[in-house]
Protein backbone atom coordinates (compact mmCIF):
# COMPACT_ATOMS: atom_id res chain seq x y z
CA UNK A 1 0.00 0.00 0.00
CA UNK A 2 1.37 3.39 -0.94
CA UNK A 3 1.12 6.42 1.26
CA UNK A 4 1.54 10.03 0.37
CA UNK A 5 2.94 13.31 1.60
CA UNK A 6 0.89 16.48 1.19
CA UNK A 7 3.21 19.41 0.71
CA UNK A 8 2.88 23.02 1.81
CA UNK A 9 1.66 24.02 -1.66
CA UNK A 10 -0.95 21.24 -1.66
CA UNK A 11 0.86 18.86 -3.98
CA UNK A 12 1.04 15.17 -3.17
CA UNK A 13 4.11 12.98 -3.41
CA UNK A 14 3.41 9.26 -3.34
CA UNK A 15 5.48 7.16 -1.00
CA UNK A 16 7.70 5.20 -1.08
CA UNK A 17 8.26 5.72 -4.83
CA UNK A 18 8.36 9.56 -4.63
CA UNK A 19 6.16 10.24 -7.64
CA UNK A 20 4.76 13.72 -8.01
CA UNK A 21 5.80 17.26 -8.80
CA UNK A 22 8.74 18.67 -6.87
CA UNK A 23 8.53 22.38 -6.15
CA UNK A 24 11.18 24.74 -4.81
CA UNK A 25 8.54 26.47 -2.67
CA UNK A 26 7.82 23.19 -0.87
CA UNK A 27 11.51 22.46 -0.46
CA UNK A 28 12.31 25.92 0.93
CA UNK A 29 9.35 25.80 3.31
CA UNK A 30 10.11 22.35 4.71
CA UNK A 31 13.85 22.91 5.08
CA UNK A 32 13.33 26.26 6.80
CA UNK A 33 11.12 24.57 9.39
CA UNK A 34 13.56 21.71 10.13
CA UNK A 35 16.22 22.19 12.76
CA UNK A 36 19.72 20.76 12.29
CA UNK A 37 21.11 18.25 14.80
CA UNK A 38 17.64 16.78 15.30
CA UNK A 39 16.86 19.93 17.32
CA UNK A 40 19.57 19.31 19.92
CA UNK A 41 21.46 22.55 19.39
CA UNK A 42 21.69 25.67 21.51
CA UNK A 43 19.60 27.77 19.10
CA UNK A 44 17.25 27.09 16.21
CA UNK A 45 19.29 26.59 13.07
CA UNK A 46 17.47 25.41 9.98
CA UNK A 47 18.46 23.03 7.25
CA UNK A 48 17.58 25.81 4.78
CA UNK A 49 20.18 28.12 6.34
CA UNK A 50 22.73 25.30 6.32
CA UNK A 51 22.02 24.62 2.64
CA UNK A 52 22.28 28.32 1.77
CA UNK A 53 25.71 28.46 3.40
CA UNK A 54 26.92 25.30 1.64
CA UNK A 55 25.87 26.84 -1.69
CA UNK A 56 28.25 29.74 -1.02
CA UNK A 57 31.15 27.51 0.08
CA UNK A 58 31.36 25.36 -3.05
CA UNK A 59 32.74 26.34 -6.46
CA UNK A 60 30.17 28.25 -8.50
CA UNK A 61 29.48 25.30 -10.82
CA UNK A 62 28.26 23.29 -7.80
CA UNK A 63 26.31 26.08 -6.05
CA UNK A 64 22.84 24.81 -7.01
CA UNK A 65 23.79 21.30 -5.97
CA UNK A 66 25.10 22.73 -2.69
CA UNK A 67 21.83 24.55 -2.13
CA UNK A 68 19.74 21.45 -2.82
CA UNK A 69 22.03 18.81 -1.33
CA UNK A 70 19.61 18.20 1.57
CA UNK A 71 16.41 18.59 -0.50
CA UNK A 72 15.49 14.96 0.20
CA UNK A 73 14.82 16.04 3.78
CA UNK A 74 11.93 18.19 2.55
CA UNK A 75 10.09 15.04 1.48
CA UNK A 76 11.28 12.33 3.84
CA UNK A 77 12.62 14.17 6.87
CA UNK A 78 16.06 13.36 8.12
CA UNK A 79 17.64 10.73 10.25
CA UNK A 80 20.86 11.49 12.07
CA UNK A 81 23.88 9.85 10.47
CA UNK A 82 24.58 7.31 13.24
CA UNK A 83 21.05 5.93 12.78
CA UNK A 84 21.38 5.93 8.99
CA UNK A 85 24.27 3.53 9.54
CA UNK A 86 21.91 1.20 11.42
CA UNK A 87 19.07 1.55 8.88
CA UNK A 88 20.67 1.24 5.43
CA UNK A 89 17.19 1.14 3.85
CA UNK A 90 16.84 4.83 4.73
CA UNK A 91 19.99 5.68 2.76
CA UNK A 92 18.70 3.64 -0.19
CA UNK A 93 15.38 5.55 -0.20
CA UNK A 94 17.22 8.84 0.26
CA UNK A 95 19.41 8.08 -2.77
CA UNK A 96 16.38 7.05 -4.83
CA UNK A 97 14.72 10.37 -4.00
CA UNK A 98 17.94 12.32 -4.67
CA UNK A 99 18.11 10.87 -8.20
CA UNK A 100 14.54 12.04 -8.87
CA UNK A 101 15.26 15.51 -7.46
CA UNK A 102 18.56 15.73 -9.34
CA UNK A 103 16.83 14.87 -12.60
CA UNK A 104 14.06 17.38 -11.91
CA UNK A 105 16.48 20.23 -11.15
CA UNK A 106 19.15 19.25 -13.70
CA UNK A 107 21.74 18.23 -11.12
CA UNK A 108 24.19 15.31 -11.10
CA UNK A 109 22.88 12.05 -9.69
CA UNK A 110 26.15 11.63 -7.81
CA UNK A 111 26.84 14.43 -5.33
CA UNK A 112 30.02 16.32 -6.26
CA UNK A 113 32.95 15.85 -3.87
CA UNK A 114 33.13 19.62 -3.32
CA UNK A 115 29.59 19.57 -1.92
CA UNK A 116 30.43 16.72 0.46
CA UNK A 117 33.59 18.52 1.60
CA UNK A 118 31.80 21.82 2.24
CA UNK A 119 28.93 20.04 3.99
CA UNK A 120 31.35 18.35 6.39
CA UNK A 121 33.35 21.53 7.02
CA UNK A 122 30.15 23.42 7.77
CA UNK A 123 28.96 20.59 10.04
CA UNK A 124 32.10 21.01 12.12
CA UNK A 125 31.60 24.78 12.35
CA UNK A 126 27.96 24.29 13.31
CA UNK A 127 28.99 21.84 16.03
CA UNK A 128 31.62 24.26 17.36
CA UNK A 129 29.01 27.02 17.58
CA UNK A 130 25.79 25.21 18.47
CA UNK A 131 26.65 22.08 20.42
CA UNK A 132 27.59 21.71 24.08
CA UNK A 133 30.80 19.86 23.15
CA UNK A 134 31.92 22.83 20.99
CA UNK A 135 32.71 20.31 18.25
CA UNK A 136 34.94 18.00 20.30
CA UNK A 137 32.53 15.07 19.88
CA UNK A 138 32.25 15.59 16.11
CA UNK A 139 35.80 15.01 14.90
CA UNK A 140 35.16 11.34 14.06
CA UNK A 141 32.30 12.38 11.74
CA UNK A 142 34.48 14.65 9.64
CA UNK A 143 35.20 11.82 7.17
CA UNK A 144 38.70 12.76 6.10
CA UNK A 145 38.50 16.48 6.87
CA UNK A 146 41.25 17.72 9.19
CA UNK A 147 39.54 19.75 11.94
CA UNK A 148 42.66 21.91 12.29
CA UNK A 149 42.23 23.03 8.68
CA UNK A 150 38.55 23.96 8.88
CA UNK A 151 38.29 27.75 8.89
CA UNK A 152 36.01 29.15 11.58
CA UNK A 153 32.94 30.93 10.29
CA UNK A 154 29.96 32.54 11.98
CA UNK A 155 26.34 31.57 11.48
CA UNK A 156 23.57 34.14 10.94
CA UNK A 157 21.03 31.97 12.87
CA UNK A 158 18.00 33.13 10.91
CA UNK A 159 14.35 32.62 11.74
CA UNK A 160 12.51 30.13 9.52
CA UNK A 161 11.12 33.00 7.41
CA UNK A 162 14.56 34.59 6.98
CA UNK A 163 16.08 31.23 6.04
CA UNK A 164 13.28 30.52 3.58
CA UNK A 165 13.69 33.93 1.94
CA UNK A 166 17.47 33.56 1.70
CA UNK A 167 17.15 30.02 0.32
CA UNK A 168 14.64 31.08 -2.33
CA UNK A 169 16.66 34.17 -3.20
CA UNK A 170 19.74 32.03 -3.70
CA UNK A 171 17.81 29.55 -5.80
CA UNK A 172 16.47 32.24 -8.12
CA UNK A 173 19.89 33.89 -8.29
CA UNK A 174 21.36 30.60 -9.51
CA UNK A 175 18.63 29.56 -11.95
CA UNK A 176 17.12 32.84 -13.17
CA UNK A 177 19.79 35.45 -12.56
CA UNK A 178 17.91 36.66 -9.48
CA UNK A 179 14.41 36.89 -11.00
CA UNK A 180 11.60 35.04 -9.28
CA UNK A 181 9.89 32.67 -11.68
Amino acid sequence: MNGFLETRTGRTITLPNFEGVFDIMDISWALSMQCRFNGHCSEFYSVAEHSFLVSHMVPKEHALCGLLHDATEAYMGDMISPLKDVFPEFRILEQKLWVKLANHFGLPEKMPAAVHQSDIELLYNEARILMVSKGDNWKEWLKGVDPDNVPMISLPLWSPQEARDAFLGRYYELVNGGRYA
